[in-house]
């Protein structure tokens, strides 16, 4: 229910905001989803990926000779994944439910409406310069409970990458965001 109601308000504000962007809802439809402007906007999303995985890398190698910084590299394996009735569906539908509805609450939610808020006060580039960095500092605070010293490096390396995300959902929706996110997510998941 809360992913629903997430997703129809996402969908809700980007349409007032940003009425030029493709719609999320019209995708279902067979004829739009095999579209040539669907292929684009995935495989700019494949693409965001692949960028993703090299900062992440670029990230870890970097930070982890800071002295003071200490991030673990995760197990190499996750004993529950033996209990489970097929393993490999687990990485897949969290992957599928973090990338929708993280997209829509970290980036269309507070950028749509900060956009709406910037064209009522005639101010819509400020409210836009300012909210894309928030909201990529807001996702690396939603993601700063893994085990890592100090605490502030997940935000610094999240935040990053993500206003980036913010100014791809600007320019061409959330469709690139949330395959890139699904994909880095389903990746993460299943090296395992």
């Amino acid at each position: 229910i809360h992913l629903t109601v997430i997703f129809c308000c996402a969908e809700y504000l980007t349409r007032k905001s940003l009425p030029d962007l493709p719609q999320l809802w019209s995708f279902r439809h067979f004829s739009c989803a095999q579209s040539k402007t669907i292929g684009y906007l995935v495989s700019i999303g494949y693409v965001i990926f692949g960028i993703s995985v090299g900062y992440s890398a670029a990230f870890y190698l970097i930070a982890q000779k800071i002295p003071t910084v200490w991030i673990p590299t995760g197990p190499l394996f996750d004993p529950d994944i033996i209990s489970t009735y097929i393993p490999f569906y687990m990485p897949i539908s969290l992957s599928i439910q973090a990338g929708v509805m993280e997209e829509c609450l970290f980036r269309a939610l507070p950028i749509a409406s900060f956009l709406l808020l910037g064209r009522k006060f005639k101010q819509p580039l400020t409210a836009l310069i300012f909210i894309i960095p928030v909201q990529a500092i807001i996702f690396g605070l939603a993601h700063a409970a893994y085990p890592q010293q100090p605490s502030f490096i997940r935000v610094i390396e999240l935040a990053i990458p993500f206003t980036l995300y913010g100014l791809v959902y600007i320019k061409y929706g959330l469709l690139p965001c949330i395959t890139a996110h699904y994909l880095f997510d389903v990746y993460q998941m299943s090296l395992m």
